[in-house]
């Protein structure tokens, strides 16, 4: 099966649920449309001596956040699998529902209703949030990653991609079943084999007719550990359960060879085009081979420390004669 896109997802407020398209065209310094355009900040963060974290929003000067200072999955993952969320873009209506039983729980416009929007989230998590977003002139991605603005990216607007055949094999070596709504991707591709996708990072590649520019592998947290869309809010059970499930620690666990609990890839766009379910994905020529340190293993890191100890310390033995 040749490399495609499967899916393509959009989260339009930061750690609620996805809402799928069946094709978006991709724009130099954007994301998808309206992904992680808005956010649920809290008025009062926790205090943080990280000068790259900043304490507060500004929607004139919007800069990356750390994802500690929003309710979002990193931070209330629990809670927020309780809710089933969708947005519509035509009315600008963000529905909650309760997963459980379908009961609706508030039916608000995220421009006119912020407050209601706040008030409801302020209630369910038991600290206070305002609903935030960039001016309209100030493209900013609430995302969970500085990737873009370090490459460059006034608004930090990068692209999530998930490999199927990646998440099949953590299926087959853990016992788990996780589905890909899991890991919150925007693109998720099928046909590339397992994990070959950290060997993109540093080159480009075609999603349909849109090119991206690979920035690094996806490091995961606690955030992934819960997911109520499973089994169509059944995947709740294990909420409750004592015996809680720790996925970047099986990640670490069962593939060390990648130094970490990584799953998935960042990109950005540097190339306009349309992209659609079913479009195919053209990986970069060959990248086996690649000289940019980030995309390599371990392993490979290992192996070239070694080798490069090999070669030198004859010469510095000689050097001190």
């Amino acid at each position: 099966m040749p490399p495609t896109i499967e899916a393509l997802y959009r989260y339009a407020v930061k750690g609620l649920d996805s809402d799928m398209f069946e094709t978006v065209t991709l724009v130099p310094h954007r994301g998808l449309p309206k992904d992680r355009e808005w956010a649920l900040h809290f008025e009062q963060p926790p205090a943080t001596t990280d000068p790259d974290v900043h304490q507060n929003f500004d929607p004139q000067a919007p800069a990356w956040t750390h994802k500690s200072k929003f309710l979002c999955a990193y931070t209330a993952n629990e809670l927020l699998a309780t809710f089933e969320t969708r947005y519509n873009d035509a009315s600008d209506e963000l529905t909650v529902c309760r997963r459980s039983d379908g009961k609706s729980l508030l039916v608000a416009r995220l421009t006119d209703e912020r407050e209601r929007v706040e008030s409801f989230f302020s209630d369910a998590s038991g600290r206070r949030v305002r609903l935030v977003r960039p001016a309209d002139d100030r493209p900013h991605h609430f995302g969970n990653t500085n990737a873009g603005f370090r490459a460059g990216e006034a608004g930090g607007c990068v692209l999530h991609l998930v490999n199927l055949e990646t998440i099949a094999t953590l299926n087959k070596t853990t016992g788990y079943t996780f589905e890909p709504s899991r890991f919150r991707a925007n693109i998720v591709i099928s046909g590339v084999p397992a994990w070959q996708e950290f060997d993109w990072v540093g080159s480009t590649i075609r999603v349909g007719g849109a090119t991206l520019e690979v920035l690094k592998r996806t490091v995961r947290c606690d955030a992934i550990n819960v997911d109520g869309r499973e089994g169509s809010g059944n995947g709740l059970r294990h909420l409750r359960s004592s015996r809680r499930l720790d996925v970047p620690g099986l990640l670490s666990k069962h593939f060390p060879e990648h130094g970490g609990p990584y799953l998935g890839i960042y990109a950005r766009v540097v190339k306009s085009g349309s992209v659609r379910i079913g479009d195919a994905l053209q990986p970069p020529p060959s990248t086996r081979y690649s000289i940019d340190p980030r995309s390599w293993s371990m392993k490979e890191k290992a192996i070239l420390a070694i080798t490069l100890a090999t070669l030198l310390v004859p010469l510095l033995r000689r050097a001190h004669r």
